[in-house]
C-alpha cells in the first residue's frame, strides 16, 4: 500500500456520479520504484481494479571530446 508523501501523490478526479479517475504521480524515480502497481477500488455495489507496470530505460551520457 502506498502512503501519500512528497514522493507519491495520489489524485481522485470524479468524472460523474458513477465514475472517477485515480492518478498516481511518482517523483524522483529510482530503480526500486520500477515494477507493477495496482489500483483497487471497492464499495457496496462492486469493485474494480487496474494495473500498470513501470519500466526503466538506461540513460546514455554523451562525452564531449575537445
Amino acid at each position: 500500500m502506498i502512503v501519500r508523501t512528497p514522493k507519491y501523490q495520489m489524485e481522485d478526479d470524479v468524472q460523474s456520479l458513477y465514475s472517477s479517475v485515480m492518478r498516481l504521480t511518482i517523483r524522483d524515480i529510482h530503480r526500486s520504484d520500477l515494477g507493477g502497481y495496482k489500483c483497487i477500488s471497492k464499495n457496496s455495489i462492486g469493485d474494480a481494479e487496474g494495473t500498470i507496470r513501470l519500466y526503466g530505460k538506461p540513460i546514455l551520457h554523451q562525452t564531449s571530446f575537445n
